[in-house]
């Protein structure tokens, strides 16, 4: 189901609600020689790429990276990336962090690629899958999946949580399931939660950016950025990424 061009036009419609662009998900195009890229990374096929512990992985892409589409992954295969995609909201519908659709996300695309640190000191396998329903688009999940591992390491999406209180529907926006979240994704990855950085609000765009930080097993810090708006949620998703034309 690699239909790129109807995935990022999928994805796009969440940029249009946020009013910003969302690169790592509709990244910006630059021209590139391929060659050289290549060569300075000294990679020409994702098998060399080495192995990255998974709290790396969510450092890169929370900052700015180079990414290459690729036509396969290096571990995992469509379908395996589907159930973990899956997975992972089931999870955070268990914890409270979002809803589900009624008849449960019944379709999904995907785009294996490749994310090389700017500075070429990392790289990573991963992909990216929306879960979608065929009746309601708009309340699709966008991840970014970890190959190697099969876990998420960020998502876009539609979050709100909606309750009936009283006959009537009640609703909690995405800013209001920011704890939520935060605490989920660390019980989901096995990090330490130490702290939600003092919200910034744009009041007059109703967009509200946090950054959440944790400590991986060894006590480094991994902080990652959560921009928020309206019913939707933007959970480690960069702003800085290029993609490259490689494979």
């Amino acid at each position: 189901m690699k239909h790129k061009n109807w995935l990022f036009g999928l994805v796009s419609v969440l940029a249009v609600v946020f009013g910003l662009s969302f690169p790592g998900i509709t990244a910006t195009v630059e021209d590139q020689n391929a060659g050289d890229l290549a060569d300075f990374y000294k990679i020409t096929n994702p098998q060399l790429a080495p192995p990255v512990l998974l709290p790396d992985v969510i450092r890169l892409i929370s900052g700015k990276y180079t990414r290459v589409d690729l036509e396969s992954g290096k571990v995992l295969t469509e379908d395996d990336v589907y159930r973990a995609a899956t997975d992972a909201a089931e999870f955070l519908a268990s914890g409270g962090a979002v809803s589900l659709p009624e008849n449960g996300y019944d379709s999904f695309q995907t785009i294996p690629f490749l994310a090389v640190a700017s500075d070429g000191s990392a790289t990573a396998v991963l992909w990216q899958c929306v879960l979608y329903s065929e009746e309601d688009p708009s309340i699709g999940l966008s991840f970014i999946m970890d190959d190697n591992s099969g876990k998420m390491v960020s998502f876009t999406g539609y979050v709100a949580q909606r309750t009936a209180v009283d006959s009537a529907e009640s609703v909690t926006p995405a800013n209001g399931q920011i704890e939520t979240v935060s605490e989920l994704f660390a019980k989901y990855l096995g990090l330490k939660l130490t702290g939600i950085s003092t919200k910034t609000a744009d009041n007059k765009n109703g967009l509200l950016t946090v950054t959440v930080n944790y400590e991986d097993e060894d006590g480094a810090v991994v902080s990652v950025p959560i921009i928020a708006l309206g019913d939707y949620m933007m959970f480690n998703s960069s702003f800085n990424v290029k993609e490259s034309m490689l494979f």
